[in-house]
């Protein structure tokens, strides 16, 4: 069962990673091929760049990665490269990186309230943009200082649809619930 998940999952990766690049990469497929220009073999499904002109026989050297192969010339698709693809790329996986390491509690015992505060809020900002339904905050139960200046808190902030105590099995008095617009 792992074995055909871990498949299926790659295929729809893959199936992904080319709609992606014919929609975003995807050029004018008349324009003549030289060298240094950006493609992407289609038989290997990766990207590379033109070392060398096309030959005699149709064929191409590319570049992919450390690795250098001559490809038939009808295999290659022209594809955008420059700056800002690079960029979008890298904010992507940033975003994507950051999205999955997003824990859902945070712990606030033994702070202050302004220190509290402000972790908070840093927090709720990243876990609003990981798309987190919910998260725990945990006050603890002590003089119920940070619990009410969290409640208080939770009321204004922007990204806040619902904030609650939790039940007994949540954490009691010492665990306030957090549910985002």
């Amino acid at each position: 069962l792992r074995q055909l998940l871990n498949k299926k999952t790659k295929e729809l990766s893959e199936n992904i990673y080319r709609d992606q690049i014919a929609e975003d990469d995807a050029l004018d497929t008349e324009t003549p091929l030289k060298t240094g220009d950006a493609v992407l073999v289609k038989s290997l499904n990766q990207k590379g760049y033109i070392v060398s002109d096309v030959d005699d026989s149709q064929n191409v050297t590319v570049q992919i990665g450390l690795i250098k192969t001559k490809v038939k010339k009808s295999d290659l698709i022209k594809i955008k490269s420059d700056e800002e693809t690079k960029q979008k790329d890298s904010t992507h996986r940033m975003v994507k990186l950051k999205t999955s390491s997003i824990n859902p509690k945070i712990d606030l015992r033994g702070y202050n309230l302004d220190e509290a505060l402000l972790e908070l809020d840093k927090y709720l900002d990243d876990a609003f943009m990981s798309n987190l339904n919910e998260v725990q905050v945990i006050h603890g139960k002590g003089t119920g200082v940070l619990r009410e200046g969290i409640t208080q808190f939770l009321k204004k902030h922007k990204h806040v649809k619902e904030a609650r105590l939790g039940t007994f099995n949540e954490g009691g008095d010492g665990v306030t619930i957090v549910k985002f617009k």
